[in-house]
């Protein structure tokens, strides 16, 4: 089986696309805090950022269904004609491939998201105010 090999351009701007949404609700979530002077928004920052991470995590499920998740790529070459001295490739394989290998580096980053929004949800507010005493 042939695995997708993605560029570091590519990875990057995966990457910065799924850390956008997480790091804006930090910052909102880190000024909420200034502002009310309550550590408690550490916690709604923190569940939101754990749900974001979840649906990273998620991605290839949610995106195939439950039912095509784990379905095969599709085939590499297109079935060859009669008389035909060469086979066609199969753009819908490179394409899918390449969807999957994302939704790979999407997983990766939805997961260590989801323990990061639980340590500022659980731990945050509580050492905040540890350190504070």
């Amino acid at each position: 089986m042939t695995t997708m090999r993605l560029g570091p351009t590519v990875i990057a701007k995966a990457v910065r696309q799924a850390l956008a949404c997480p790091v804006l609700v930090l910052l909102v979530t880190v000024l909420a805090v200034i502002v009310t002077k309550d550590t408690g928004w550490f916690t709604v920052g923190g569940a939101a950022i754990s749900a974001l991470g979840a649906r990273l995590w998620a991605s290839r499920l949610l995106r195939l269904t439950p039912a095509g998740a784990d379905d095969p790529l599709p085939a590499t070459t297109h079935p060859p004609e009669p008389g035909a001295k060469a086979v066609q490739l199969n753009t819908a394989y490179f394409a899918e491939a390449h969807k999957r290998a994302l939704d790979n580096y999407s997983g990766f980053v939805g997961v260590w998201l989801t323990i990061a929004g639980g340590f500022i949800g659980g731990a945050l507010p509580f050492l905040i105010r540890l350190a504070l005493l």
